[in-house]
């Protein structure tokens, strides 16, 4: 938890100089930074050993960075994470950028979950009912669960909306718990 409070406050310093027609953009680069970083241990290890001197480290960054293309401002951002040994919280910052990203676009994500998989006009049905009560685009995030029984179960943010069977004999079992 406090990992993702550090990375926010990374995530929002940087959005702030970010353009908005930029913010898609410095989210790809920033995953393949991610991918890198994950799927590399030994340029996660170079970054993180205080064997090698700073200015070594950023001149290696800037050098594969530049080789994928990232931009600029990201690579900047990264020599930053390097002097500041916060390269470790590169997953929550994804994480956290992903999700102000949205917000900065007006974009809201709902978890959907099923006990079957959708058809792609139920799927265009619910995004577009999601769409008028949020007065926002949406995007879907499909899980089937065959443990919910039927129905369907929304999630946006902290807000729950369960309409399948499982919830509906959970709120029932609480309601006859009730009266005796």
């Amino acid at each position: 938890m406090i990992s993702k409070t550090i990375a926010a406050r990374y995530v929002r310093a940087m959005m702030n100089t970010v353009p908005t027609n930029m913010i898609n953009k410095i989210g790809q680069d920033l995953k393949t930074i991610l991918d890198i970083y994950s799927t590399n241990p030994n340029f996660a290890n170079l970054l993180e050993t205080p064997l090698i001197p700073q200015h070594t480290k950023n001149e290696i960054v800037v050098r594969i960075l530049d080789r994928y293309k990232i931009e600029p401002a990201l690579i900047r951002f990264m020599e930053l994470l390097v002097s500041k040994k916060r390269t470790d919280l590169l997953a929550d910052i994804a994480e956290v950028y992903s999700i102000l990203a949205d917000e900065a676009l007006g974009v809201i994500r709902a978890k959907i979950k099923t006990a079957l998989p959708l058809t792609e006009t139920q799927l265009q049905d619910i995004k577009q009912k999601l769409i008028a009560v949020t007065r926002k685009d949406v995007t879907l995030n499909i899980e089937n669960t065959p443990s919910i029984l039927g129905g369907i179960a929304v999630q946006i943010g902290d807000r729950v909306f369960d309409g399948s069977v499982q919830g509906k004999l959970k709120d029932l079992k609480e309601k006859l718990l009730e009266k005796t």
